[in-house]
Protein backbone atom coordinates (compact mmCIF):
# COMPACT_ATOMS: atom_id res chain seq x y z
CA UNK A 1 0.00 0.00 0.00
CA UNK A 2 1.53 3.49 -0.88
CA UNK A 3 1.29 6.73 1.27
CA UNK A 4 -1.94 8.01 -0.40
CA UNK A 5 -3.56 5.20 -0.56
CA UNK A 6 -2.94 4.86 3.62
CA UNK A 7 -4.03 8.62 4.11
CA UNK A 8 -7.62 7.72 2.51
CA UNK A 9 -8.16 4.90 4.90
CA UNK A 10 -7.10 7.05 7.61
CA UNK A 11 -9.51 10.17 6.08
CA UNK A 12 -12.21 7.40 5.91
CA UNK A 13 -12.18 5.89 9.14
CA UNK A 14 -11.92 9.47 10.71
CA UNK A 15 -15.33 10.11 8.68
CA UNK A 16 -16.73 6.66 10.08
CA UNK A 17 -15.91 7.63 13.52
CA UNK A 18 -17.64 11.12 13.21
CA UNK A 19 -20.88 9.34 12.03
CA UNK A 20 -21.20 6.90 14.13
CA UNK A 21 -20.47 9.87 17.43
CA UNK A 22 -23.28 11.55 15.60
CA UNK A 23 -25.57 8.21 15.59
CA UNK A 24 -25.09 7.70 19.18
CA UNK A 25 -25.58 11.14 20.39
CA UNK A 26 -29.18 10.87 18.40
CA UNK A 27 -30.01 7.53 19.84
CA UNK A 28 -29.04 9.30 23.58
CA UNK A 29 -31.30 12.38 22.98
CA UNK A 30 -34.24 10.02 21.47
CA UNK A 31 -33.82 7.28 24.00
CA UNK A 32 -34.78 10.03 26.50
CA UNK A 33 -38.36 10.96 27.42
CA UNK A 34 -40.48 13.64 25.19
CA UNK A 35 -40.27 16.34 28.49
CA UNK A 36 -36.82 15.67 28.11
CA UNK A 37 -36.24 15.79 24.79
CA UNK A 38 -37.93 19.17 24.55
CA UNK A 39 -36.21 20.29 27.51
CA UNK A 40 -40.12 21.76 28.42
CA UNK A 41 -42.99 20.93 30.47
CA UNK A 42 -45.51 22.38 28.96
CA UNK A 43 -46.28 23.02 25.18
CA UNK A 44 -48.67 25.34 23.40
CA UNK A 45 -51.51 23.71 20.57
CA UNK A 46 -48.73 25.07 17.71
CA UNK A 47 -46.20 22.77 19.80
CA UNK A 48 -48.12 20.25 20.57
CA UNK A 49 -49.45 19.44 17.07
CA UNK A 50 -45.48 19.70 15.73
CA UNK A 51 -44.36 16.92 18.13
CA UNK A 52 -47.42 14.86 16.95
CA UNK A 53 -47.15 15.35 13.43
CA UNK A 54 -50.68 16.53 13.21
CA UNK A 55 -52.82 19.42 12.20
CA UNK A 56 -54.50 21.58 14.71
CA UNK A 57 -57.68 21.00 13.67
CA UNK A 58 -56.82 16.95 14.47
CA UNK A 59 -55.63 18.62 17.74
CA UNK A 60 -58.57 19.72 18.83
CA UNK A 61 -60.69 17.30 17.70
CA UNK A 62 -58.60 15.15 19.93
CA UNK A 63 -58.55 17.27 22.98
CA UNK A 64 -62.48 17.47 22.03
CA UNK A 65 -63.40 13.71 22.35
CA UNK A 66 -61.07 13.24 25.70
CA UNK A 67 -58.27 11.61 24.58
CA UNK A 68 -55.31 13.72 25.26
CA UNK A 69 -55.46 16.06 28.83
CA UNK A 70 -55.04 19.56 28.59
CA UNK A 71 -55.15 22.91 30.67
CA UNK A 72 -56.92 25.78 29.85
CA UNK A 73 -55.59 29.27 31.34
CA UNK A 74 -57.66 32.06 30.29
CA UNK A 75 -58.28 31.37 26.32
CA UNK A 76 -54.74 29.59 26.21
CA UNK A 77 -54.30 26.03 25.93
CA UNK A 78 -51.45 24.34 27.05
CA UNK A 79 -50.46 20.45 27.17
CA UNK A 80 -48.08 18.81 29.71
CA UNK A 81 -45.16 17.01 27.73
CA UNK A 82 -46.00 13.93 29.87
CA UNK A 83 -49.40 14.05 28.85
CA UNK A 84 -48.31 14.00 24.90
CA UNK A 85 -45.48 11.00 25.71
CA UNK A 86 -48.33 8.88 26.95
CA UNK A 87 -50.70 10.07 24.26
CA UNK A 88 -47.92 8.58 21.97
CA UNK A 89 -47.34 5.26 23.57
CA UNK A 90 -51.73 4.58 23.48
CA UNK A 91 -51.19 5.25 19.99
CA UNK A 92 -48.31 2.66 19.18
CA UNK A 93 -50.21 0.16 21.76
Amino acid sequence: MNEPEIFDLIIASNRMRESLNRIESKVDFLSKPLSQQLNKQFLTSDEAAKVLKISKRTLAKIRYEGDLQFIKIRRRIIFAASDLERYLNEQKN
